[in-house]
């Protein structure tokens, strides 16, 4: 397993300062999620973290090591992804896909061999899709293509995992079994979420940023206070009971007469 070390991010596109200052860690093991609205900064801080985006100033560190310093191929040996991808007019099986995440793993010349194939069938097994292991993977659902480009990350072997909004196209039971997933693989993950329950439910702690910057990090109890949620995302919460202690909210527009009872 590995540990991130987030220091001092920033980024702008066009002149546009997109992030500012970002500071945080993941602990071994820790799955954090990444929460905020849309056009906080959330995909740019992932894109920077996984090598696609070049921030102007800051390090990401992954065990001792930047990641901006690395070469291709170590770096996906250190980071899978599962991030919001098209493969444009260029069609896989579903296990020719999933093959592709060995390719850090291999020789200019090497082939695939038994293991990889066996490696395959695992990933697929997990998020349940050996049955369309054959399948073209234009052809399948959005939810379906989701879940194969995480057991296209998993194939990958790496230590720290990368999501970004893992949780689209999915119906309520496969958002519900993917986190799961996530969780028991006892890798370090980041996951950037819009479903502040979701996030609640399945991540250790949580770092809120808005505009850029971090607002919030803690656990979830900490970070998502009735007030913090409707400063960050503009509307009225309301924390309700839960059987298991998770932290669950309950959202409304601001303008309602409900308003005067937001409180932290």
């Amino acid at each position: 397993m590995s540990h991130i070390q987030v220091d001092g991010l920033s980024a702008e596109i066009d002149g546009t300062p997109i992030l500012d200052g970002i500071d945080f860690n993941i602990p071994r093991g820790q799955f954090v999620g990444l929460v905020g609205p849309n056009g906080s900064g959330k995909s740019t801080l992932l894109r920077a973290i996984y090598r696609v985006f070049k921030p102007w100033a800051g390090r990401v560190v992954i065990d001792d090591e930047d990641v901006w310093r690395l070469a291709a191929k170590e770096a996906a040996l250190k980071t899978a992804v599962v991030a919001q991808e098209r493969m444009g007019e260029f069609d896989f099986s579903v296990a020719e896909l999933v093959l592709m995440g060995r390719t850090p793993h291999k020789g200019l010349f090497d082939s695939d061999n038994a293991e990889d194939h066996a490696i395959v069938d695992r990933c697929l097994e997990r998020v349940h899709m050996t049955e369309m292991r054959e399948r073209s993977f234009l052809s399948l659902s959005g939810g379906e293509k989701q879940r194969v480009l995480l057991a296209r990350a998993l194939a990958q072997q790496a230590r720290f995992l990368v999501l970004d909004e893992p949780t689209n196209h999915l119906d309520i039971r496969h958002q519900l079994d993917l986190l799961r997933q996530v969780r028991g693989l006892g890798v370090t993950a980041l996951a950037a979420l819009h479903d502040l329950n979701l996030a609640a439910r399945y991540c250790d702690r949580i770092v809120m940023i808005s505009q850029g910057s971090i607002v919030a990090d803690g656990t979830p109890d900490e970070v998502l206070t009735n007030e913090r949620i409707a400063r960050v995302y503009g509307v009225g919460a309301r924390r309700i009971p839960d059987p298991d202690g998770v932290p669950q909210i309950a959202f409304y527009p601001l303008d309602e007469a409900l308003t005067s009872e937001v409180v932290a």
